[in-house]
């Protein structure tokens, strides 16, 4: 295990290699999340920089400068999508809220990073993608981030025999694989995303094997994670997805599909709902949804007397530890937000959850339909899952969720489905001027992702 002065070392070298990249859009994004993937064990384990701040602050806050830096070299143009501005609404609030609440520097530095980091990666991915190739090269690098994790995670299932628990800073055999994301609810969530962005890929035309093999081992440590939680999430995101866009799939070919995985998963799936009536190594039940429900009841208690502002940042969880030992958070993002930062806070952050998996009905013409498949599965994923974990504020798993918006908001506009089009070529504009296609009517039906481009007018992106 590395020591803290070995992730000191590591953090110094990332913070002066980052600001290379200053010119490279995606891969500065790319790279924030392949290290946060790698190296989350540090930042799990509670190390400190220097002695002096949490090992991550230094990494977020160069990240945050670089793409700063990028930006005022390459501004964006292009007026951002709804859920961004309603993301930014929201982070305002939330860190006024905070303002009014003041308890500590270091509680209010920790929020506005966890909020801006995020911010600053979709806006990097945003303005770096510039052509239709960008697309693909945005999603092959954050594929990237997945080699360490998933290394790890098939080590620990297949070699170790068990999964790293920070709960007690050690190994545990038979424990649920944690690759080096460490938390193993966290670690099947990232993976879900993975799985996500490979049918982005698929679903594009990149048929190669290196991504069919992806999106296998994708899936397979899905279920070799164990997570209950993301496995309904991802099985119900995918179902709505087939349902939006049934009339373009061959609905046989994903009945057969999924099938064929639940025969293979069966029997971990069936193990792993039979340990609801076991206890875990500290002697809990692992029918964990009943106290959950208990403590989310619990925080809305609380929080009912501070309706407008709620119980401040970070409040839920201490609330949580005070009832019952232990420091954890409530489970369900919305009543997080609700119980910390009030409902009106709640009302703003439902709708930007919501806002990405809407598709509208005029995105769904077309070629077009193929990239917002996979967002309105991801964007349904992100819904059902914020009901049972907590992806707010975790410095991976919400900078990787923009990331992926941002790609799929930059790589499509409501105006291409109406059958306007970018040709020069192939390049996404960050400015007003376009084109209708003379070969396309208004509507779609080209034969690329982006709608109604024809193809000659791409082949040289792509």
């Amino acid at each position: 295990m590395l020591t803290e002065s070995a992730a000191t070392y590591i953090a110094i070298a990332y913070c002066l290699l980052l600001p290379a990249l200053y010119r490279k859009p995606l891969w500065i994004a790319a790279t924030y999340i392949i290290f946060r993937a790698a190296f989350q064990i540090f930042a799990s384990k509670g190390y400190m920089f220097l002695g002096l701040v949490p090992w991550f602050t230094p990494i977020a806050l160069t990240t945050i400068a670089v793409i700063a830096f990028n930006l005022y070299l390459n501004p964006v143009r292009t007026k951002l999508p709804v859920p961004f501005v309603l993301y930014g609404i929201f982070s305002m609030f939330v860190i006024a809220v905070e303002l009014i609440k003041f308890e500590s520097w270091d509680d209010l530095l920790e929020l506005v990073i966890s909020l801006s980091v995020p911010a600053a990666l979709y806006l990097c991915v945003f303005g770096g993608i510039k052509r239709v190739s960008d697309v693909d090269k945005a999603l092959k690098l954050f594929l990237l981030a997945m080699i360490v994790p998933a290394a790890a995670g098939l080590y620990q299932f297949f070699i170790a025999g068990g999964g790293y628990s920070i709960a007690i800073d050690d190994f545990i055999p038979d424990f649920r694989i944690t690759g080096s994301i460490i938390d193993p609810n966290l670690y099947g969530i990232f993976l879900c995303m993975m799985l996500f962005a490979v049918i982005a890929l698929l679903m594009r035309g990149e048929r190669s094997a290196p991504y069919l093999m992806a999106f296998a081992a994708v899936a397979g440590l899905i279920v070799l994670a164990q997570n209950r939680g993301s496995w309904i999430a991802v099985a119900a995101a995918l179902a709505i997805a087939v349902a939006v866009f049934h009339r373009h799939l061959n609905i046989a070919r994903w009945i057969a599909g999924a099938l064929a995985l639940a025969v293979v998963a069966t029997p971990i799936v069936i193990a792993r709902f039979e340990n609801l009536n076991e206890v875990d190594q500290y002697g809990q039940s692992q029918d964990t949804l009943s106290s959950r429900l208990d403590m989310q009841t619990m925080l809305l208690e609380e929080s009912a007397s501070q309706p407008f502002f709620g119980l401040g940042y970070g409040q839920s969880v201490n609330l949580i530890h005070q009832s019952t030992g232990i420091s954890m958070p409530p489970h369900n993002d919305f009543i997080r937000v609700i119980s910390e930062a009030g409902y009106f806070n709640f009302l703003l952050y439902l709708c930007f959850i919501l806002s990405i998996a809407i598709s509208p009905r005029s995105v769904r013409r077309g070629d077009s339909w193929k990239m917002r498949f996979a967002l309105v599965g991801f964007g349904s994923y992100v819904v059902i899952i914020s009901t049972a974990q907590n992806l707010l504020y975790d410095l991976l798993i919400y900078p990787a969720m923009m990331y992926l918006i941002a790609v799929a908001h930059k790589s499509f506009s409501p105006r291409q489905a109406r059958g306007k089009v970018w040709m020069r070529q192939g390049a996404i504009p960050n400015g007003p001027v376009s084109v209708r296609s003379p070969a396309m009517p208004t509507g779609g039906g080209g034969d690329s992702a982006f709608g109604g481009t024809p193809r000659e007018a791409l082949q040289d992106t792509q």
